[in-house]
Parts: C-alpha cells; sequence; structure tokens
C-alpha cells in the first residue's frame, strides 16, 4: 500500500448485521450530485397509457436472447412500456415464448433481419408489427434499435418518413445527425433491456461497451438490463451518490410483484456486485453486508462481488467515476 495514496490510506471495510436502516446516510448525503434509481418503476403500471411526460416513458427492448423471465414479471414489463421494439432475432425468441396467445404484439422489428424468420415476421406483421429493415453491418441490431427508439419520441419527422428511407443505414444517420445539430429539448427515455448478457461472453461485453457508448452521447436514454438467465438487473450509475431505492421484501409481497419468491444467493439478503469495468473508481457505500469506505476498486486491482443488501430501504454508492452494478430482483 502506498503511503501516499490517502485513498488507500483511509480505505475501510465494515461487515453489518444482516438487516439496518440506512435513512440516515441518504439523509445526509442526497444533494445536487444525487441520482435515485427506482427498479421497480420498471415494473409498475404507468398513470395512463398515453402519459410521456419526460421521464415517465418505459421502452421494452428484446435482444435475440431465450427469453426465461418469469411470466408475472413479463406481463407488468410489457403493460408497462409505451414503446416495444425487438431487435431482428429478439422477434423469434418473442414468439417462442408466447406461441399460442395474442397478447404481445411489438410495435416494430428493426435490423438487418438476418436472424429474425420470415414466419415470424409475417405473422406479427399481420398483427400491426412494423418491419423496419437497415442492413448495414457497420451499426449492430441494437444500435439501430436504439436509434428507432429515440427518433420515434425525439425525432418524429424520421419515423414519419420512415417508410421512405433506405434499406441501408439512413435511420442510424439520420438519428445521429438530428442528436448532434437538434436544439430540441429531448424527452428522457427509461430502456429496459431484456437480453444482451449471459450466454457468449464477447456479446454480453458488446452490450456493456454500448451501452456505455450510448449512455455517453444520449445522456437522456437511461439503460436497465435484464439478465434473462438469472433473475437481476444490471444499471450504470453515475459519478456522486447513487441511491437504489430498493426495499426489502416479505416473501407475501415478492408474490405479490414477482409471482414467486425469488431466488437468492442467501434467504431474504439480494446478491449485489458493484463492477467497475470501464475505469478504476473510489466508492463508499451504505446499505451493504461489507460495506467500505473510500474504497478503491478496479479490475486489475479489486472488486465487491457477491455483497448481499441489508439495507431496508435499499443501498447507496457514492462512486468518483460511472461504474456498473447488478442487483438480484
Amino acid at each position: 500500500m502506498s503511503a501516499g495514496n490517502q485513498f488507500e490510506v483511509s480505505e475501510k471495510v465494515i461487515e453489518n448485521p444482516d438487516s439496518i436502516s440506512i435513512k440516515h446516510a441518504i439523509d445526509a448525503n442526497v444533494g445536487s450530485d444525487t441520482h435515485i434509481i427506482f427498479p421497480l418503476k420498471y415494473f409498475e403500471a404507468q398513470s395512463g397509457q398515453d402519459d410521456e411526460s419526460d421521464g415517465n416513458i418505459t421502452v421494452l427492448l428484446i435482444l435475440n436472447q431465450q427469453i426465461n423471465i418469469l411470466p408475472n414479471l413479463f406481463a407488468k414489463l410489457w403493460s408497462n412500456a409505451s414503446l416495444k421494439v425487438c431487435a431482428d432475432g429478439g422477434l423469434n425468441r418473442l414468439r417462442d415464448y408466447d406461441s399460442t396467445s395474442l397478447t404481445y404484439i411489438p410495435d416494430y422489428v428493426v435490423g438487418d433481419l438476418d436472424s429474425a424468420k420470415e414466419e415470424n415476421i409475417k405473422h406479427y406483421q399481420s398483427l400491426g408489427t412494423k418491419k423496419v429493415l437497415q442492413s448495414s453491418q457497420y451499426y449492430t441490431d441494437f444500435i439501430k434499435a436504439l436509434s428507432l427508439i429515440n427518433a420515434f419520441f425525439n425525432y418524429p419527422d424520421i419515423i414519419r418518413d420512415i417508410d421512405n428511407i433506405d434499406s441501408l443505414d439512413e435511420l442510424e444517420k439520420l438519428e445521429d445527425e438530428k442528436s448532434a445539430s437538434s436544439n430540441v429539448k429531448v424527452k428522457t427515455l427509461k430502456i429496459i433491456v431484456l437480453g444482451g448478457v449471459g450466454g457468449r461472453f464477447d456479446q454480453t461485453m458488446a452490450t456493456i461497451n454500448q451501452i456505455w457508448n450510448l449512455s455517453s452521447r444520449r445522456p437522456h436514454l437511461h439503460f436497465a438490463i435484464l439478465n434473462p438467465e438469472h433473475t437481476e438487473m444490471i444499471v450504470l450509475l453515475k459519478p456522486g451518490f447513487n441511491f437504489v431505492a430498493y426495499p426489502r421484501f416479505t416473501p407475501h409481497e415478492e408474490i405479490d410483484i414477482f409471482g414467486i419468491v425469488t431466488d437468492k444467493s442467501r434467504p431474504g439478503l439480494r446478491n449485489v456486485g458493484v463492477l467497475p469495468i470501464l475505469n478504476d473508481a473510489v466508492i463508499t457505500t451504505f446499505g451493504l453486508k461489507w460495506d467500505v469506505e473510500n474504497w478503491r476498486t478496479g479490475l486489475t486491482t479489486k472488486m465487491s462481488s457477491s455483497n448481499l443488501q441489508v439495507g431496508n430501504e435499499g443501498f447507496v454508492i457514492r462512486t468518483d467515476k460511472h461504474l456498473f452494478v447488478d442487483f438480484e430482483l
């Protein structure tokens, strides 16, 4: 340990009981750099389906990965989303998940459409889904879908003319030009990404890479990733005081929200991982089993994985750099 490094000298690790209140930490630290994440907002019904006020717009984006999400949870995600988009092969995954009912009809399927089965495209088109072909290999289907989503809410002139744009990459170029030059006040969008992590490691890292780059270039896009292989959410935290407002539930409350009592790493305690994938960071936490103070974390130093939420109100991470956090639902 370097004696000249003030962060390393003052580092602390505190082991907490399995249940604590962090209200004092919240009250004492809320300020201009406070960011509050409400995970349940993605699953709660909006006050009105037509309510698209700033910050109240939720979008569901389905990627090409098997959907293993709890049926009760998926139904709430779907009903809460103002727009539902499948990125190419995500259309196959949706039909595999719900092959018999007509409950889940996406608004758009977009991409180079080399994975979406033609029979599935025709099936959903007959039910009202719009197909947007963008065949360029320079942009991923994920980026194409996000260009469509951003244009839909913030640049409606692109959407009005979408049947006339070229099928190569005009959607992405038009959205990029508008984002770079427009003085229009853009709406904040909460985008829940179903898939993109788990499975192949390179595809997981590509999802992380694209979310980081888009969050930097389009700060009005707020992402939450749902892991289809484990009941957890992944979000990108900003520098400052981040409060994940996710109270601990009784088994009865979990059944009401999710339909079952969800699996956890330890009964009643959610797993939490603090992931400094982008760069080293110095963090202080409140509400974790092993809280830290002025703790330097990084891929080449040390990380807080397999931690547990013990805060009754949620948990707090103060960080000087962007980092990802995953937590069980």
